[in-house]
């Protein structure tokens, strides 16, 4: 097995240091603050523009913060939803990343600020995102974005939606995706049993114990774990999505089912793309401001899209 990074050692040390109170201890909105705390200071990626939408004055399917990296128009697209279990995180804790993939792929991202659980369970995520992708499509024009350049990307939960809803596309005939980018993704929650699970059930962040604190606030009801809605590896049918980039961490819970769908997309014969960091932990798409080796996955996130933006959009 790989070595953790040095930096990432240090900082799990200091977390533990801390003797902070386990997640699945917690209240949803006590977690939900304690994730706005350690969001790292650092200086805003300047964009072009960052726009925020209203659900609920703007006619959009819920709240969406919108980057641009120019005033070009017919610029490729990025829909982004934000990682946290279902339960946790925003457009906030997310914003840097959003701010970073807009400079460096050279796109507008559209981050959705989807319903959480537990007060609003499954599907009421899923179908925010589904809802968020048709909106983005409808106005792209308005938007100055190209319709056949528009991507889904997203990590650990916001990685599931958006496998998720490359599924709902293909199955509704609509909207077309042209990429999708998963970055750590969560693809199977209905037993958390993988050797990953085994390996690193402690002290690297995201925990069993935490992935179970979630999945019981996301599921009204043991049986949606097996829905190819909830856990896409699952999924009987895998044919006909669009390419991917799936990238894991090496010291992550979620290792094992994020290669596993990769591999299964593949033989379902999609263009798959796989990569595992294996000296990173979970969430290091957030750490770049921290950890050198985070910021060099960014980096390579916004090349692998814009290598695909610059790709012709298959028929």
């Amino acid at each position: 097995m790989s070595e953790l990074d040095s930096v990432v050692g240090v900082l799990l040390q200091n977390i533990a240091e801390m003797n902070l109170t386990p997640l699945h201890l917690l209240q949803p909105d006590q977690a939900r603050e304690g994730m706005k705390l350690m969001i790292p200071d650092s200086v805003p990626t300047p964009v072009f523009s960052v726009e925020n939408r209203f659900g609920d004055t703007d006619e959009t399917p819920c709240d969406l913060r919108i980057y641009r990296p120019s005033g070009e128009d017919s610029l490729p697209c990025v829909l982004f939803y934000h990682g946290g279990g279902w339960v946790v995180c925003d457009l906030d804790t997310h914003d840097e990343v959003c701010r970073q993939i807009a400079s460096k792929a050279g796109c507008v991202v559209v981050s959705v600020d989807y319903r959480l659980a537990p007060e609003h369970k499954f599907p009421a995520a899923i179908n925010d995102a589904y809802s968020a992708l048709l909106w983005v499509d409808q106005h792209a024009d308005a938007l100055g974005i190209d319709r056949d350049k528009i991507a889904v990307a997203g990590d650990s939960a916001g990685g599931n939606l958006a496998a998720v809803v490359c599924l709902m596309a293909r199955d509704n005939r609509g909207p077309k995706i042209h990429h999708q980018s998963l970055w750590y993704p969560v693809t199977d929650i209905s037993a958390l049993a993988t050797p990953s699970y085994a390996e690193f059930a402690e002290g690297y962040r995201l925990e069993k114990t935490g992935m179970q604190w979630f999945k019981d606030h996301y599921l009204d009801c043991t049986e949606d774990a097996y829905s190819a809605h909830v856990s896409p590896l699952l999924c009987d049918d895998l044919s006909g999505l669009p390419t991917a980039y799936v990238m894991t961490a090496g010291f992550d819970v979620l290792r094992d089912e994020g290669q596993a769908y990769a591999e299964k997309l593949r033989a379902y014969g999609n263009d798959v793309v796989y990569e595992c960091f294996d000296s990173l932990i979970h969430g290091f798409m957030n750490m770049g401001a921290m950890v050198p080796a985070a910021q060099s996955a960014v980096d390579r996130v916004s090349a692998t899209l814009k290598t695909q933006f610059d790709q012709k959009p298959s028929s």
